[in-house]
């Protein structure tokens, strides 16, 4: 017996020294596998995808002070790429308050083998490629622009307002028109709201929100709204008891809903996600 616990006891002592030297040695020397996403090509990317974009750009040239990057943006829409290095938008923008919208751009994209590439049409981005395109970042490359984009591949179709149904969770960030009490401009203080928004599935929403608009917390504890569901999931929020609308995009099976607000003189994107 005494030999038996000996042993176990060398044994025990043994392992230990032989954890605690690979601990100690310098993490470079440390074996750690590495996982790269490898093999892309432009046929990774195919399909429709939704897109969100924030950030700034550079004022039209009709205001009276211009310069790089000093006017907030921000855009939601759909993606389209052929597997073959062509792709189409159609999106909502708002660029400082002002909103517009397009149609079917077209661009090119090229996709290198470690899943980095490029695109080029209705705006110029650096991207990265994840999930075996399932979703991409990136950064617009427009000279005198600062700007990210998310884009995830869609996963809906055949939607109706019925698509979305139950509690979702719903934040917003951006910029606004300032209070009555200070000097108007387009897009001039910093706006975020929190809070949860439930679908009836039949065009019908209530809500219970906390907003922050230039530093005032305002409480929405009883919104109401209706809203609208295409059926190639695009669609738009009205929220009646605030008095704002909204552009937005259906994705994931109804699981999140990306959005961009359509009041002049705004400048915020939405996240839905279902709760």
């Amino acid at each position: 017996m005494k030999r038996t616990l000996s042993a176990l006891f060398a044994l025990a002592v043994l392992a230990t020294l032989v954890i605690l030297g690979a601990i100690s040695q310098p993490i470079s020397k440390r074996t750690v596998p590495s996982v790269y996403a490898s093999g892309c090509s432009n046929a990774t990317l195919t399909g429709i995808y939704a897109f969100t974009l924030s950030g700034w750009a550079t004022a039209p040239p009709t205001h009276l002070t211009e310069g790089k990057s000093d006017v907030p943006e921000a855009a939601v829409g759909l993606v389209t790429f052929d597997g073959a290095g062509n792709w189409t938008t159609s999106f909502t923008l708002s660029k400082n308050g002002d909103i517009t919208s397009a149609t079917s751009v077209p661009g090119t994209y090229t996709v290198n083998s470690n899943c980095t590439g490029t695109m080029t049409g209705a705006a110029e981005l650096a991207i990265v490629i994840l999930g075996g395109g399932t979703e991409v970042t990136s950064v617009q490359t427009d000279s005198n622009t600062t700007s990210i984009i998310e884009i995830k591949k869609q996963n809906a179709s055949g939607c109706s307002n019925a698509t979305l149904t139950g509690n979702y969770a719903i934040t917003l960030a951006g910029w606004g028109t300032p209070p009555p009490r200070l000097v108007p401009a387009n897009s001039g203080v910093p706006t975020a709201l929190g809070g949860l928004a439930t679908f009836d599935g039949a065009g019908n929403f209530t809500g219970s929100f906390t907003l922050s608009h230039n530093g005032e917390i305002i409480a929405l504890p009883s919104d109401t709204g209706t809203y609208t569901v295409s059926s190639d999931c695009t669609g738009t929020f009205t929220d009646a008891t605030a008095g704002v609308h909204f552009a937005t995009v259906i994705l994931a099976g109804a699981t999140e809903v990306f959005g961009v607000q359509t009041d002049v003189g705004t400048t915020a994107t939405l996240d839905g996600k279902k709760q």
